[in-house]
């Protein structure tokens, strides 16, 4: 039941104030205002706007928050330009940003793999907007973060403790400090370069050089990402204590689970329907191996962004009362935020990744009105701006 029907059934006259009232805001404002509509006085519409107002935060209700990985500024993000330097770079209209900036008009803009060097950031005026960077040091075209605000912050900081020295260089990190919330934008490290882990043990490498070279070189990779994820959580509880409302988003490298990968739920559910449609039985076979591996390393591990160690992480983050937005709002469906950028089709056949996310503190549910993956932004047929879709918070 909608919230007119649920009006005009409890005989409420103003239904239509009431549902353009409440059309607009978060699901749980919703489930709130249908709760204490059964047992309240004859005015709903009294009763809609104090709901409303209880759950606002000054300075945050009807903000837009985007979190998008562009995979480097310079390369024609803003202007089409793919020039190293160029002063004065501004957002064009007709850019990926510039569409961004047109249809959504969002408050805080939070980029990862920016890829600048720290010479490179003053070559962009982005007007309408203060700018903040944190660029990688430690190797040329590589990470950096950078956040966007029309609110100038109180403060900005680019410090993670307790990281290896290696991880801070990198550009990974800024925190935007307001009146009564807190922004994190991050890009965590990708694993790729730990290799792969035998589902059958180090012993099945015969060779001993090459079993301890793998070993060494996949224990390293992975002992920063646990760092990396211990740091972030702490981060986060300590910003919580201090300001309540905290706000997670970025890149994480890591997809949850089997609904968050392409070839998990999603081929499950096209592997039932092939079968119910009686498809090839070439087709149904490609779609039962694809299944099984999905399955099995959902079991024991899979690659970078879905290993054992990266997917515990951020259940461990989630079970310390922070909530994962896009999940908890869409449960069915599947939000991927990357795609394989070497394979065009994937894009169109939304064969991606979930490793984009808004993390809130739990208390912060009730403010949000919605969260969307824009996956067609920017693109105009073969061209693509990212790898990854921008991901947008609505208060």
């Amino acid at each position: 039941m909608d919230i007119q029907q649920l009006c005009l059934k409890l005989n409420e006259k103003n239904s239509d104030r009431v549902k353009d009232l409440l059309s607009k805001e978060s699901l749980s404002v919703r489930n709130t205002f249908a709760l204490g509509a059964k047992y309240s006085p004859p005015s709903h519409q009294e009763l809609a706007t104090k709901i409303i107002k209880a759950t606002q935060i000054e300075n945050l209700t009807g903000k837009k928050i985007v979190s998008w990985n562009i995979n480097s500024l310079r390369a024609g993000i803003v202007d089409h330009e793919t020039a190293k330097c160029k002063t004065n770079r501004i957002i064009l209209p007709s850019s990926p940003m510039g569409e961004l900036v047109k249809n959504i008009n969002p408050d805080i803009i939070c980029l990862q793999e920016t890829k600048l060097q720290q010479e490179n950031e003053k070559c962009f005026d982005i007007n309408g907007y203060y700018t903040y960077w944190n660029s990688s040091t430690a190797q040329k075209g590589y990470s950096g973060v950078s956040i966007w605000s029309k609110e100038k912050p109180i403060s900005v900081d680019k410090t993670l403790e307790k990281i290896p020295e290696i991880l801070q260089r990198e550009g990974r990190i800024l925190t935007a400090y307001y009146k009564n919330f807190a922004v994190v934008n991050i890009y965590s490290p990708n694993t790729l370069r730990a290799g792969e882990k035998p589902l059958s043990g180090w012993d099945s490498i015969k060779d001993p050089e090459k079993r301890n070279i793998r070993k060494l070189n996949y224990e390293h990779y992975m002992f920063n990402r646990k760092i990396w994820d211990t740091a972030i959580l702490e981060h986060l509880e300590n910003l919580k204590a201090k300001y309540t409302n905290v706000i997670l988003c970025g890149d994480l490298n890591v997809a949850r689970n089997f609904q968050d990968i392409h070839n998990g739920l999603m081929t499950e559910h096209k592997l039932q329907l092939a079968q119910q449609q009686k498809q090839s039985s070439i087709r149904i076979t490609e779609l039962q191996k694809r299944l099984k591996l999905s399955q099995q390393a959902t079991k024991f591990g899979g690659g970078a962004g879905y290993r054992l160690e990266e997917r515990e992480n951020i259940e461990l983050l989630l079970s310390n009362d922070f909530i994962d937005v896009f999940r908890t709002l869409y449960p069915n469906e599947y939000g991927f935020t990357y795609w394989d950028m070497t394979k065009f089709g994937y894009r169109q056949a939304n064969n991606g990744w979930r490793i984009d996310y808004f993390i809130v503190s739990s208390n912060m549910l009730s403010y949000i009105r919605d969260i969307k993956v824009f996956k067609d932004l920017g693109v105009q047929g073969k061209k693509i701006p990212s790898d990854h879709a921008p991901v947008i918070l609505y208060f």
